[in-house]
């Protein structure tokens, strides 16, 4: 029976009936009679001329279009003052229309506000607990999550700092540090009058309790629709609506075993909406008298299909209980082949709903993960060609005006590098009117062979300035003209950027520079959301700029850096504007507001894989789960972990019982990579609800990227497949996209590559597009360019025999890395310091005389030497020599000690230390310490096959020599390598496939050009690890081939025949131009590898596939040669 209560207000007494209705239900009925009483509701305050009686509340605002559609059809159009809100902005027009006198701040306000009250706690001395990481954004995003977490329940400082003291040990430094935090931050607040988000209810409800109502004075009904719980504060509000004379209808999701017609409960699926309805009868039941009415949810006959009735009454249930449908209609589950395919799948499903009557409005698309996914699947729609909106705000940082804006400030803070300048100068947003399109061409041709710059270097660049370009007459004169102009113009508008200015001053220049420069044409394609996005930037700052005032001196000139990491923070938390719906647009929603949304006639459920259903859990890492547990044990009112299962299994519920004709589950089963992908626990919850011969999910495509021809759902996919029938010879398709008038430039662009990938991906062997460069012209300049007269080092055939498309880059093309700006070691100058400090060892004799620790010091001490004379120049590098020459002295014991080993082997060995020693013996034309190409003191080596001649020059570190008393004469040839020198090791194989040459050719030199004696034989050859493992013998043959044995005659003649056949094979094969990527290299143990410097333009990993198959591998050069290599008379 209902109660007859007299209620008393400051401006009325109300005597009548009041009463609080909870709708319960699992489908949309309950929303439908929600509707219905209040559309009956507004109707009858329309009829007596009363606007405004009631009051309808959401959790999302994205409902309310919906909502007002739905109302204005029921009342026939007839519709005024429907009242939609939400408890936020319900609260704001609470506040707005008081007397009390308090300002609403914005996120980026908050953020620094919170971050001001952390420095200050800080510098009380009370907060040392985050000394560490005080400075860091990441601290006050957790402190403010965490604060916001105890504010949506009203929980204040005090009452905090009281929980934390009645747990077992009492409060820690950590809850001391935040409840000072948290104090300090509602102080501010408090002193200047202002509200937060989570504050905005905590004020809203304290006016309401004092008799405030307008603009609401009217509502006699309020409705709180798509509720699954509220929080504390929404419940004071609603004992506060219990006090307005109005009756309350609230919808929450449930079902009893009695609706359901079977013989179970789920009672853990509704668990948390049926502790909601026991709060609300122990807080509303002493004001109003409440009913809980189950709206029926049994459909008309056929009105649901079977599959999605089976689902919306089964679904989580008990197993061993739930009778297996064997019709699954309205319902299909895919696993998609890979990404692509599960793209492919929803856009091909969609348009089958549209061609058979569905309307855009009537179809959902649900991604989790909308922030990170919505960029992909709006980009394949778009493909498809089906109109797709994402109704949700992005980050303000991740607009591209605001990105484009970053990087202008990298580029001041980078001090103006070229990499950073091009980045600026080649985006659409810079288009100052005083450049020209010329210039800005002229200007990144420039930046893109400049070395590494500096605002100071391109300062010098800017003056060199001649005449007017006009003026000029030569095409390269008009281009330096317009680079000097252009550096000139961008220096002169950017120079106030190196100097400090207010806050407020910053503002403002950066304004003005962004008039300048990024005038938003209407030729762009974005320019009305680009401008709004830097209106709504503006706005956030200029106003953050009056709130920082409050706290901060506002005339305080601060650099750009300091300015700009505020701003960072602000852009951290501030979203953009959403963009605004266009007719005939299906939306991509988030599952968090999807599951707000009455019903849809066809939902897609995208991405459901374990990882995404049910989602991680996101607690805040202030507190453990054990210390949150303790803190509830305590009375204070936290979000309990375990309601995370069943939040996102009601989630996944409500989602599936949206959708009223049509539901589509679909995951990839395979990843980007290859990898196998599982579903959600919950989609293989809902296929099991099935009989097997339904079989779900359904296994649709693979990772393959060429679709099947009853497949094609893009315009892309439709040219893939046009271009694959070409390729075989069929045409039709081909021609078919030719004719299309807007299609038709792209096929015919595509039909320019045909040849090219005809022959790289259909043609047996490497072709000319592969490297093999046929041309007569090129062949013959290569001939002569690496004819008889060119020089060619080890090194350099060494690398061809490798790769011969990094020779063609590196040499032929004189391509390298471009050079990037940081600390870093300097390996070419520690080689060349190290070599000479060798050198200059073995020349003074006094590797032969010092003990070892003395020959420990004299090394450490030529090396600093060697390492400070290359440095000279800036003291940068010399501070960084200074550490290199002290890594590379700690191996100076390694050093003397193997010196030691090497000089009793020889002892050993030969009877006595060598005669001899030579440093550094160079034959042909080498490079000195400068550069400089100089003629060594011993002619080049050559080799000669029929009528090809190879000429080798290099540099020979070490070569010891010494006769015996038998009148025989050895040497023995040391090369010296700054890491280890197993590495380095060869077999017989490797040299005659031209891999590893460089010490049978230095032995093949010692010998023929006679540098160790006229009758010297080669005693060993090997390699000399400086960090490690000390000398080592280059040639395995055997398990203790790593001695300094001498090598046997046989194998000597082998290496020379194996290395003379190389040598002429490689430069052959460099003479006629083969310049070929070996796809075979990725097939065996090779220096290919990402780290590579031609590893972003090499096309390795494309072949690697086909090398095999359509014969992509080069000659073995070992393979037997019926003519062998015969010595050069003139050598």
């Amino acid at each position: 029976m209902s109660t007859r209560r007299t209620l008393s207000y400051p401006h009325c007494t109300y005597e009548g009936f009041l009463m609080l209705e909870i709708l319960t239900g699992t489908g949309a009925a309950r929303h439908q009679e929600a509707l219905k009483r209040y559309a009956t509701h507004l109707g009858q305050g329309l009829a007596t001329g009363q606007l405004g009686t009631g009051l309808w509340l959401t959790p999302s605002a994205r409902t309310h279009s919906g909502t007002y559609r739905a109302l204005r059809e029921l009342l026939k159009g007839r519709i005024a003052a429907p009242n939609l809100h939400t408890f936020e902005s319900f609260s704001e027009i609470i506040l707005s229309h008081g007397s009390a006198a308090a300002t609403p701040i914005t996120p980026s306000t908050q953020f620094l506000l919170l971050a001001h009250a952390i420095q200050t706690v800080y510098q009380r001395g009370e907060c040392q607990e985050f000394s560490a990481v005080i400075e860091t954004r990441g601290l006050t995003k957790i402190v403010s999550d965490w604060i916001a977490e105890l504010k949506r329940d009203e929980t204040w400082p005090e009452e905090f700092l009281k929980s934390c003291q009645r747990r077992k040990g009492g409060a820690t430094s950590k809850d001391l540090a935040l409840a000072a935090i948290y104090h300090e931050y509602q102080a501010l607040l408090n002193a200047r009058g202002w509200y937060d988000q989570e504050g905005r209810s905590w004020l809203a409800r304290a006016a309401i309790s004092q008799g405030a109502r307008a603009p609401f004075d009217q509502v006699r009904l309020v409705v709180c629709d798509g509720f699954v719980d509220f929080t504390w504060i929404q419940y004071e509000l609603l004992e506060q609506f219990a006090r307005w004379n109005a009756d309350i209808v609230i919808t929450l999701p449930d079902e009893f075993a009695s609706q359901r017609k079977t013989s179970f409960d789920r009672s853990e699926l509704f668990a948390i909406p049926r502790r909601t309805l026991e709060i609300l009868r122990s807080r509303i039941q002493p004001l109003q008298e409440i009913r809980v009415h189950t709206i029926s949810t049994d459909p008309d006959q056929g009105a649901v299909p079977a599959g999605l009735e089976q689902l919306s009454r089964s679904l989580f249930g008990n197993p061993r209980i739930v009778s297996r449908s064997s019709t699954a209609a309205g319902f299909d589950a895919i696993a998609a082949g890979g990404p692509h395919r599960e793209l492919e799948a929803v856009s091909y499903q969609i348009k089958k709903w549209r061609s058979s009557g569905f309307s855009a409005e009537e179809i959902v698309v649900v991604v989790r993960g909308l922030a990170s996914e919505a960029s992909r699947w709006l980009d394949h729609f778009e493909l498809a060609g089906i109109p797709v909106y994402a109704p949700q705000a992005s980050s303000l940082e991740t607009c591209p005006v605001v990105r484009w804006i970053a990087q202008l400030v990298k580029l001041e803070l980078n001090d103006w590098t070229s990499h950073d300048l091009r980045l600026v100068v080649s985006s659409t947003f810079f288009r100052p009117s005083q450049f020209s399109t010329k210039a800005k061409r002229a200007l990144l041709a420039w930046l893109a062979k400049s070395p590494a710059s500096s605002r100071k270097i391109l300062s010098l660049k800017a003056r060199e300035r001649a005449a007017d370009p006009s003026a000029l007459t030569t095409e390269k004169e008009i281009n330096h003209a317009l680079v000097s102009q252009g550096l000139e113009i961008l220096l002169r508008m950017t120079e106030k950027l190196s100097t400090s200015h207010s806050f407020e001053g910053w503002i403002d220049l950066w304004a003005a520079i962004i008039s300048q420069w990024t005038p938003f044409l209407p030729d762009s394609l974005n320019h009305k959301a680009d401008r709004s996005d830097w209106e709504l930037l503006q706005r956030i700052l200029r106003r953050v700029c009056r709130c920082r005032g409050t706290w901060q001196d506002p005339s305080e000139r601060i650099s750009l850096q300091a300015w700009w990491s505020e701003v960072e923070a602000c852009l951290s938390v501030e979203r953009s504007l959403p963009p605004a719906p266009s007719p005939g647009m299906i939306p991509l929603i988030d599952p968090a507001q999807a599951r707000f949304l009455d019903s849809a006639r066809c939902v897609v459920i995208v991405g459901a894989t374990e990882q995404a259903y049910p989602a991680a859990e996101h607690t805040n890492c202030l507190y453990s789960h054990a210390e949150r547990q303790s803190l509830i044990a305590a009375g204070l009112r936290l979000v309990r972990e375990e309601d995370h299962s069943s939040e996102e299994t009601l989630l996944f519920w409500q989602l599936v019982s949206m959708a009223t004709e049509n539901l589509l589950i679909t995951y990839p089963a395979i990843n980007a990579k290859g990898q196998e992908l599982f579903p959600s626990p919950f989609v293989l919850a809902a296929c099991d609800l099935f009989t097997k011969d339904v079989q779900l999910p359904r296994h649709v495509g693979s990772i393959h990227v060429m679709p099947e021809r009853e497949e094609i759902h893009t315009r892309r996919d439709l040219r893939i497949v046009a271009f694959d029938q070409a390729m075989t010879g069929h045409a039709g398709w081909w021609k078919t996209g030719l004719l299309d008038t807007t299609e038709g430039r792209t096929y015919r662009n595509m039909a320019r590559g045909l040849p090219m990938l005809q022959a790289r991906y259909r043609t047996e062997g490497f072709t000319e597009y592969e490297g093999m460069l046929n041309e007569p012209a090129l062949r013959q300049e290569f001939a002569r360019q690496y004819g008889p007269e060119h020089q060619f080092s080890v090194t350099r055939l060494e690398l061809y025999a490798n790769c011969p498309f990094r020779f063609w880059i590196e040499e032929v093309l004189g391509l390298s890395p471009r050079e990037t700006r940081q600390l870093s070691t300097n390996h070419l100058m520690r080689g060349t310091a190290l070599h000479s400090a060798l050198a200059s060892l073995l020349g003074s004799g006094r590797l032969a005389m010092a003990d070892e620790a003395e020959l420990s010091r004299i090394f450490a001490e030529h090396v600093a030497v060697e390492m400070q004379r290359r440095a000279k120049g800036s003291p940068l590098a010399e501070a960084m020599a200074r550490l290199d020459s002290q890594i590379v002295s700690a191996w100076s014991e390694q050093f003397a000690a193997s010196q030691r080993e090497y000089l009793e082997t020889m002892v050993s060995a030969w009877g006595g230390m060598p005669e001899t020693t030579l440093p550094e013996v160079a034959f042909g034309q080498v490079y000195d310490d400068h550069g400089e190409l100089i003629l060594g003191p011993y002619p080049a080596l050559e080799i000669s096959r029929d009528e090809h001649l190879v000429r080798l020059g290099g540099k020979i570190d070490r070569i010891d020599a010494h006769q015996l008393p038998t009148g025989e004469q050895f040497f023995s040839i040391i090369d010296y390598k700054s890491g280890g020198a197993s590495q380095y090791r060869f077999d017989e194989k490797a040299v005659q496939q031209g891999l590893s040459l460089q010490l049978v050719v230095y032995l093949l030199a010692v010998k023929r050009l006679r540098m160790a004696g006229k009758n010297a034989e080669a005693w060993q050859a090997g390699f000399w690890g400086l960090r490690k493992e000390g000398l080592v013998a280059g040639l395995k043959a055997g398990r203790k081939s790593k001695e300094w044995n001498r090598l046997d005659e046989s194998s000597i003649h082998r290496l020379q025949e194996a290395v003379q056949q190389s040598v002429i094979d490689l430069a052959i094969s460099i003479r006629n131009g083969e310049f070929m990527v070996d796809g075979a290299t990725k097939l065996k143990p090779s220096p290919c590898s990402s780290q590579c410097p031609t590893a972003t333009v090499c096309r390795v990993k494309q072949q690697v596939g086909l090398a095999k198959q359509l014969h992509k591998i080069r000659p073995a050069l070992d393979a037997p040669r019926a003519t062998s290599p015969v010595e050069n008379p003139a050598s």
